[in-house]
C-alpha cells in the first residue's frame, strides 16, 4: 500500500493476487471476489461475524471500494471498526443518510441521466412506484392476490404520481441545465397538500 493525499492506495490489483489464504494452496483471490460471494445460514448463525467479517477485512486491506447497505442499527459502527483496523481506512468512509452531508437524490438522477430513457415521466413514476411498493410491507396481505378496491387505489396512486412528476418536469425544474433546479420529494408533498385544499379554498 502507498499513501496518496493521506489515504491508503493499493499498488497491485492483479486478478490472481491472494486476499485470503485458505492454507490449502487454493486461496481466495481478487478474481474470486469479482465473481461475487454469497453466504448462507440461519438467523444468528454467525454469517456477519464469521465469513462476512473475514471478507470485509480482506477487501478493506486490499484497497477495495464499494457500497455497503446497512440494515441493522449496529452495522455502521461495525464497519467503522473494520475500516479503522484495516490500515487506517476509516477516513475513506462516506456516510449517506438523512442527517449526513453526503446524499443521493435518486429522482434528480433518473430525470437527468445521460442514458436512454432519461427524463421520461413514466420512468420516474415507475421508480417511485417501486419504492412505494417496497416500503409498504402490508401490501397484498390478506387480499387474495389483489383486486377490487386495491386495484382501484393502485391505479389512482399511479395516476397521481404521473401528474405530480409531470408538473415540475414540464416547468424545467428537473432539467440538467436549470439554474438551481432540483427534483425533490418535498415538491410532490407540497403539490399533494395544495390539491387536497380544493379549488374553492385557493385565493
Amino acid at each position: 500500500m502507498q499513501r496518496e493525499g493521506g489515504r491508503a492506495v493499493p499498488m497491485d490489483f492483479d486478478s490472481q493476487r491472494m486476499l485470503i489464504d485458505w492454507k490449502d494452496a487454493a486461496g481466495f483471490t481478487i478474481a474470486d471476489a469479482q465473481t461475487g460471494v454469497a453466504v448462507f445460514g440461519a438467523t444468528g448463525s454467525g454469517k456477519t461475524s464469521g465469513p462476512g467479517q473475514l471478507l470485509a477485512r480482506a477487501y478493506l486491506r486490499a484497497g477495495f471500494g464499494g457500497l455497503v447497505l446497512c440494515a441493522k442499527v449496529d452495522e455502521r459502527a461495525q464497519w467503522d471498526a473494520w475500516a479503522k483496523a484495516a490500515g487506517g481506512r476509516g477516513d475513506d468512509l462516506v456516510y449517506v443518510d438523512a442527517s449526513g452531508a453526503a446524499r443521493f437524490n435518486f429522482l434528480e438522477w433518473e430525470a437527468g441521466r445521460a442514458t436512454e430513457g432519461a427524463g421520461y415521466t413514466i420512468n420516474v413514476v415507475a421508480l417511485l412506484d417501486e419504492i412505494a411498493g417496497a416500503t409498504d410491507t402490508g401490501a397484498g396481505a390478506g387480499d387474495g392476490g389483489g383486486g377490487g378496491d386495491n386495484a382501484f387505489f393502485r391505479s389512482a396512486h399511479r395516476h397521481l404520481l404521473t401528474n405530480l412528476v409531470e408538473l415540475p418536469m414540464l416547468a424545467g425544474v428537473a432539467a440538467p441545465d436549470a439554474s438551481g433546479g432540483e427534483l425533490r420529494t418535498a415538491q410532490y408533498s407540497a403539490s399533494i397538500r395544495m390539491s387536497a385544499c380544493g379549488r374553492g379554498s385557493i385565493g
